[in-house]
């Protein structure tokens, strides 16, 4: 499959509000430039999702059908590849999940498929709280 993706090879993954101008590596590199590492969330400890945003090296991991997807990245899901800014996630994480929201999407195709369902629901945050 062509890594080329556009919206529409999505079939229903939200487009993200933000523009992602930036090819895809300066993306992940923008994380480590900040400093953002998966220890750095809030979930991280009871976490088993194998591809987390937060992680520089998300490419080299594998996703397999039935893995925990990231909470984070399903409640992007819902709100168009925006991931909320909540007591869980600060602005700086919210930005990184946003950032590679769309290749996450695009590059792993059970993801995206957890996405597109995660997207029909409702979001679990609200009732967390």
């Amino acid at each position: 499959m062509d890594s080329s993706h556009d919206s529409a090879e999505l079939d229903g993954t939200p487009t993200p509000l933000i523009e992602n101008d930036a090819p895809a590596e300066d993306r992940s590199a923008r994380n480590r430039e900040h400093g953002i590492q998966p220890q750095d969330c809030t979930r991280f400890a009871g976490c088993n999702a194998p591809v987390c945003p937060l992680d520089p090296l998300w490419r080299q991991r594998t996703h397999i059908d039935g893995e925990r997807v990231c909470p984070w990245l399903t409640e992007a899901s819902k709100c168009g590849g925006r991931a909320p800014v909540t007591p869980g996630l600060s602005t700086k994480q919210a930005e990184a999940v946003q950032r590679v929201y769309p290749e996450v999407a695009s590059a792993q195709a059970h993801i995206r498929r957890a996405l597109r369902r995660s997207a029909r629901r409702p979001s679990r945050l609200k009732n967390a709280a």
